[in-house]
């Protein structure tokens, strides 16, 4: 659940007599020239609150990590109790997205404690500081009482964590994703999973503190799952109050004037401008998810009349291809199906699109129903870990049915990532190669089947998929039905070979077209 913060021009009275104590104990321990940022008295108001489950999304360079991850989880060692606790808290897990900024970050919290006036007060007794994970233990002199920072890295095995037969009563999450490791619906949900099925169960049920922080990447961020899920306590730090709506820099209002006055906001966001990078500027200093950018396909594609899909197919190489995602789940993404013609010129021509969140048997039935209704001469799948079992299983069905057609695979490399795969078939696009059925004066009461679901198809990859990749990310929520049409671009596709160039637009087609193995 989000909620509001102060506004960053409003003065802020912390809620917490801790928060005030805090920044006290802070100029004590760790004097520093900066002043705190306006918003760090409210985030650290905000970390004071009792809650389990707490996100913070928060401007990148606004000190997030330093503040939580350096003084605040100091001062938590050294009062070894909290809000929200019965019992005295000794154990705090400490993640981030690479095992080397972990080992950096206890590097740094090392080198804090032990070159301020904290070390009057406690010996490290334990330091293990390395990729392979890290421990810092702080026994305090004066009562002998021990406090366990641990530190992991996203993907690293965070369930068997046992520290003196006991589990974290905190676990922080810093930024565990990045632009690396969110490239694709694979990786965001490695990310996801880590998450869900690693971190939370290594908590102890009903004590342990969850606190998420970082800055959403993508609409479907775990920060943006958070703010939308009652379970968890969310709030939003931007760089400054509003950006767009501003005429100059005399107009904006920051989250930190020492380290961001307004006229150097204001540079920043003319740069990202000039420089096309808007977006990104958006996404990681105002915390918006909005596209800001063009696409990089043009949206006017080329079109034939739906009457002459039947006739447009027997002139071309037929090609099915699908992107695989099994689940039922109403929050899982979709298993994607194109049937593609490639005429004599090379053009693609989509002549069926059918997309849905289905277990195996339905993917089999949907998939089969098409080859068998286009006749295709070659089925196109990525060659991942998962899909390599439902090949094996496609080429028994293929045998059970009597239908045979090539399975062309291809795997994608540091050289044809996703985006880069986006590109070139984009290129395509821009280039008019790739034809899709006109349905904007279609006469809808003789559509069939096909026509319902491929305009289906189109609407959702016209629609919310092809406008939300830009040259350097992709923004939309799902994309795999771009997948689908995009990786035909990734295997040696076959020419159609008769000359379909005096095809006329208003020639009428009703002629069923049968697989000739049925």
């Amino acid at each position: 659940m989000l909620i509001e913060r102060t506004p960053y021009n409003v003065p802020y009275k912390p809620y917490y007599k801790e928060t005030i104590e805090f920044f006290i104990w802070r100029e004590t321990m760790f004097p520093e020239e900066n002043k705190p940022a306006e918003f760090h008295f409210q985030l650290v108001d905000f970390l004071e609150k009792p809650n389990k489950h707490k996100s913070v999304s928060a401007t990148r360079g606004g000190s997030k990590s330093t503040t939580i991850g350096i003084y605040w989880l100091s001062r938590l060692a050294w009062r070894g109790i909290k809000k929200g606790f019965k019992k005295p808290i000794s154990f705090v897990l400490y993640t981030m997205d690479t095992a080397t900024k972990v080992k950096s970050h206890f590097e740094r919290l090392e080198y804090n404690i032990i070159e301020s006036t904290y070390k009057n007060y406690i010996d490290i007794t334990k330091r293990v500081i390395s990729k392979d994970g890290c421990i810092l233990e702080l026994t305090f002199k004066d009562t002998g009482r021990t406090f366990t920072i641990a530190g992991l890295a996203m993907g690293q095995n965070i369930r068997s964590l046992n520290i003196k037969n006991k589990r974290p009563e905190v676990i922080i999450c810093d930024d565990i994703e990045n632009r690396d490791n969110t490239q694709d619906e694979e990786q965001r949900k490695k990310v996801a999973d880590w998450f869900y099925k690693d971190v939370e169960p290594a908590g102890i049920i009903g004590v342990t503190e969850y606190i998420f922080i970082g800055t959403p990447l993508h609409k479907q961020a775990l920060l943006i799952k958070q703010q939308e899920s009652k379970k968890w306590l969310a709030c939003k730090f931007p760089l400054c109050e509003d950006i767009k709506n501003v005429k100059g820099p005399e107009e904006i209002i920051s989250c930190w004037e020492d380290r961001f006055p307004p006229n150097i906001i204001w540079e920043m966001y003319q740069n990202a401008k000039a420089d096309k990078q808007l977006t990104s500027f958006m996404q990681e200093y105002m915390l918006s998810l909005d596209v800001e950018e063009e696409s990089i396909f043009e949206l006017t594609l080329p079109k034939y009349n739906p009457n002459l899909r039947t006739t447009i197919a027997k002139r071309t190489r037929r090609y099915l291809s699908i992107d695989l995602a099994v689940s039922e789940k109403s929050t899982a993404h979709y298993t994607a199906i194109a049937v593609i013609g490639v005429n004599w010129q090379m053009k693609k021509f989509l002549l069926d699109g059918n997309f849905g969140r289905w277990g195996i048997d339905d993917i089999l039935e949907n998939l089969f129903n098409m080859a068998i209704r286009w006749n295709i001469d070659g089925l196109i799948m990525e060659q991942v870990a998962f899909q390599k079992a439902y090949k094996y299983i496609i080429e028994q069905k293929m045998a059970e049915k009597g239908l045979f057609f090539e399975i062309l695979t291809f795997n994608k490399t540091r050289e044809n990532k996703k985006i880069e795969v986006f590109k070139a078939f984009a290129t395509e696009v821009n280039d008019g190669k790739f034809v899709v059925p006109d349905y904007s004066e279609y006469d809808f009461r003789h559509q069939t089947i096909v026509d319902i679901r491929t305009k289906e198809f189109l609407d959702e990859l016209i629609e919310n998929e092809m406008p939300f990749v830009t040259e350097t990310a992709i923004y939309a929520e799902y994309d795999d039905l771009l997948d689908a049409v995009a990786q035909t671009t990734q295997v040696q596709l076959e020419s159609g070979s008769i000359d379909d160039s005096e095809i006329n637009e208003y020639e009428s087609d009703t002629i069923e077209y049968k697989n000739p193995y049925i």
